[in-house]
């Protein structure tokens, strides 16, 4: 592959999403590869474990297309900034980063040149 490396989805978001394993729950979710890149996918929730009250449950993902990182670090910010004010009302359901290798390269498809947000009636389903 010769596709340009802009940023590093490991030092930019892998390592942001670790300082959030003592507040909340941090899973893989898959792991992406093309050729020797490799990539996890993470699933964040936050949640808190008071059921005084019903919550409503919100699904938030970001940067779906590369060249859109703003929604990935506005994940990250509003979980480690603003997200416990709202944890009596909601449950979070995070996906910062769905597109690692557009988040590298900078470019809205992935390293196989599927745009991940055009290809949902594809025969073939790419790897995210």
């Amino acid at each position: 592959m010769s596709m340009n490396q802009l940023r590093s989805y490991q030092d930019e978001v892998e390592s942001r999403i670790f300082h959030f394993q003592d507040r909340f729950q941090v899973r893989v979710i898959g792991k992406i590869s093309f050729g020797h890149f490799m990539y996890n996918i993470y699933r964040i929730v936050a949640k808190s474990n008071d059921s005084q009250r019903p919550k409503k449950d919100v699904l938030i993902s970001g940067t779906v297309h590369g060249d859109e990182e703003a929604g990935c670090f506005s994940i990250l910010y509003f979980l480690g900034n603003l997200a416990d004010q709202y944890l009596d009302r909601f449950n979070f359901y995070c996906y910062p980063c769905v597109n690692p290798s557009g988040f590298e390269t900078g470019m809205r498809v992935n390293m196989d040149y599927v745009n991940l947000n055009r290809s949902f009636k594809d025969p073939v389903e790419p790897q995210e």
